[in-house]
Parts: C-alpha cells; structure tokens; sequence
C-alpha cells in the first residue's frame, strides 16, 4: 500500500529540482541514496524493511514484505493546485515512513509551503 504526503508550494516560493536533490542528500549525509529517474527523485536507504511489533499477540506479518526501503519524491506542477510534491512510500516500515514524514515537513518549512500527512 502506497502511502503520500504531499506538500503544495505557492508561487513566490518553489524549490528548484536541483535544490530538491541538494536537500534530499544532505538530509541523508551518506545514510543512503538519492537519484533520479525520468519523473522522480528514488531515496535510497540501508537496511531491510523492519516489524517493529513482530512477535506481539495479534500481530500479522504480510505475507510478501519487500526486501528494500526507498522514498520516492514526485516534484511538479498540478494544473488544479499549483507546484506540488509527493513524497510516497511503497510498503513502507515505521522507519522509512518516519523520513518520508520528516522530508515533507522539512520541505515545506523552509519553502514556506503547507504539509499534508496522512
């Protein structure tokens, strides 16, 4: 299940595609990679997805759970609401939602923009 958090930027304030990747890296500082691919940014990270609550009562493991964590950041505009970000994660485990929520905040803080989490 694909999980977005979305941040809507005005036009007086809108990063630059280089300046999405320049954050994007050094939010990580080596911690994993950003590259891009034909209409998006793919954050990179280390390590397996993880269950925190692996091993409690009633707790169900899906049955494929990925192999792999990554961010996916969508940068454009939308002709209904203006320049928009998508930071979307895939299967995502409590760490890499954790980022994917840090990045959206990050980004609309300093772009003055407004966050939308689920």
């Amino acid at each position: 299940m694909a999980i977005d958090r979305f941040v809507y930027f005005t036009q007086d304030s809108i990063p630059s595609i280089e300046e999405v990747r320049l954050v994007l890296t050094n939010f990580l500082g080596g911690a994993g990679e950003v590259t891009y691919s034909v209409d998006r940014f793919f954050v990179s990270l280390p390590g397996k997805p993880t269950l925190p609550f692996k091993g409690l009562p009633g707790v169900v493991i899906p049955p494929t759970y990925p192999e792999k964590r990554w961010i996916e950041v969508w940068y454009g505009d939308d002709p209904r609401r203006g320049v928009i970000m998508d930071i979307m994660t895939r299967h995502e485990d409590e760490f890499t939602g954790a980022l994917a929520d840090q990045i959206a905040k990050m980004f609309a803080r300093y772009w003055k923009g407004r966050a939308e989490l689920d």
